[in-house]
């Protein structure tokens, strides 16, 4: 029997963290439309 435990990474870092003023500054839109393309042209 296995266990999963599902966790929120917004309620581990808090508000202040350098992990949210780098997400602020940087934008990984690019990145995730390309990653949802190949994963689009190479299905599971």
């Amino acid at each position: 029997m296995y266990q999963y435990e599902m966790i929120c990474l917004d309620e581990l870092v808090s508000p202040d963290h350098n992990y949210r003023k780098f997400l602020s500054i940087w934008s990984f839109k690019f990145a995730k439309q390309t990653i949802q393309k190949i994963g689009q042209r190479q299905p599971l």
